[in-house]
């Protein structure tokens, strides 16, 4: 999984907290730093090289540098903490992975701490050890334990054969909208949007390491029909199955 090589150095540039108004998008430029976001209030909309992302609350994600960014639409008046810095990209070892969940109540305190220490234009030491607390809470979250870590772990488990919320309900003796809130809290996400994230793992671990055919990756990760994965996949990527695997599929 691509992301910020966490033995490599990285270098605090600026950061600040992002209030979109209504039916505003994303700027349009060429960004020449890595730009950590944190989205903790609306959805986000944007592209990076022509590529369309739309960043929830309770994401985070991490634009690459020397990359084009704009908008195909407005964005859903999202709120969030942008961060710029310079870092080394990877795919082994201790990863931050470029896209992944975190708790905004958790890191509220820490993000607004970090804005302030900003726009106040305090000590380069201080606003990089914030920075650097917002990135190991990143790597370092803990696994949310009870209900819903079971729940999770049995999606992560059975990600890729079908399963509906009602087997959910049934197996761990939840009404289904318990189900839905128990994992929306603890990963802010659906049972389904945890479950497709990890098919999408598996994909990914198919595409780089088998010459299995697209249908029968698509066929192993759960999906009945090619034209779901492949949604799913350029959903989630921004780039077809047959595109990514050409990209990180070794020689």
């Amino acid at each position: 999984m691509i992301g910020i090589d966490l033995n490599q150095p990285i270098q605090y540039k600026h950061a600040s907290l992002r209030y979109f108004s209504p039916q505003e998008s994303h700027t349009v430029r060429f960004c020449m730093e890595n730009v950590l976001l944190l989205v903790f209030e609306g959805v986000l909309h944007f592209t990076e090289d022509g590529k369309p992302y739309d960043i929830g609350a309770g994401e985070y994600f991490i634009q690459k540098a020397h990359t084009h960014h704009g908008a195909l639409h407005p964005s859903d008046s999202p709120k969030y903490l942008y961060v710029h810095f310079d870092g080394c990209w990877g795919d082994e070892g201790e990863i931050l992975p470029r896209q992944g969940v975190f708790s905004p109540e958790e890191m509220m305190p820490l993000m607004e701490r970090l804005d302030l220490a900003h726009s106040r234009n305090r000590s380069l030491t201080e606003k990089s050890a914030l920075f650097f607390r917002v990135l190991s809470k990143l790597y370092l979250s803990e696994e949310p334990t009870g209900p819903v870590g079971e729940i999770a772990e049995y999606l992560r488990e059975h990600a890729c054969e079908s399963i509906s919320l009602q087997d959910l309900s049934v197996r761990f003796r939840y009404s289904k909208n318990q189900i839905i809130n128990l994992m929306r809290k603890g990963y802010h996400m659906t049972p389904l949007e945890y479950r497709n994230l990890h098919r999408m793992k598996h994909a990914e671990w198919l595409l780089r390491v088998t010459s299995s055919s697209l249908a029968q990756v698509a066929e192993e990760c759960g999906y009945g029909e090619y034209s779901q994965f492949y949604k799913e996949f350029f959903r989630t990527y921004g780039v077809s199955p047959k595109e990514w695997r050409a990209e990180h599929q070794p020689l």
